[in-house]
């Protein structure tokens, strides 16, 4: 067999699996939401769920502990996961670590817009989960974002953050589409479902809770209260 048309075949192959997984995952939601409501333990426990599902990164990446060029991009994330991954913080965090947090993120939105993806590469903002040991402090309810960036080439990632500019960073696709569709997913199952739902920014999405608390209980009642955060594609923002 011509080895190209093998290896079209297989990627063929994998975005029919990929295209059945989506739906599994999206049918599952719903379910799930329509047993038992979309308040913030449900949600939780779907992206509890979600997260198991994830599978491991390819031994062939070349991400390890400590390489954390990565962790100075911006994030787009859920909705969902935006206030679970917050619900988390304050159950964890002490009023300093809490304080310390709004503290950054008012610093860090003094800068400009903390949606603008150039902001971050030109200043080289660290993500505020980020300890001076390279490690991050809320990994294991990481935005699945996170998850699913990757990298063949590390040395790549540190050119691109020490240049303060985007690189085509060479990455597995299959991977990355299995993992980053949970977040698209919460979006289209939370629409349908008449919430205010698309992508956000993460910091910016956690700047505005950190400020106004009330937002989760706002949203959850059905209020379009995050679009100061939204990621809108195509514009200098995306």
């Amino acid at each position: 067999m011509d080895k190209s048309k093998e290896i079209n075949g297989a990627a063929d192959r994998g975005q029919e699996l990929l295209a059945i997984h989506v739906k599994n995952a999206h049918t599952r939601l719903s379910d799930f939401l329509d047993q038992y409501g979309t308040g913030l333990d449900v949600l939780g426990k779907a992206m509890g769920a979600f997260t198991k599902a994830v599978y491991d990164l390819p031994e062939s990446a070349a991400c390890a502990s400590g390489c954390a060029w990565c962790c100075h991009l911006r994030v787009e994330t859920s909705i969902p996961e935006l206030l679970v991954i917050y619900r988390e913080l304050l159950t964890g965090s002490t009023p300093e670590g809490i304080a310390s947090l709004k503290k950054w993120t008012r610093e860090a939105a003094s800068l400009g817009d903390l949606r603008d993806e150039d902001l971050w590469y030109q200043h080289k903002l660290p993500c505020p989960f980020l300890d001076n040991n390279k490690v991050c402090l809320i990994y294991p309810v990481r935005p699945f974002a996170c998850r699913a960036h990757h990298s063949m080439d590390a040395a790549l990632c540190q050119k691109g953050y020490e240049e303060g500019r985007r690189l085509m960073i060479p990455s597995l696709p299959l991977y990355r589409a299995s993992t980053d569709i949970y977040s698209t997913i919460f979006i289209k199952v939370m629409a349908v479902r008449g919430f205010a739902s698309f992508p956000v920014g993460f910091i910016k999405g956690l700047a505005m809770l950190l400020e106004e608390p009330t937002l989760t209980e706002a949203w959850l009642n059905g209020k379009d209260v995050f679009s100061p955060a939204r990621i809108i594609k195509g514009d200098s923002r995306e």
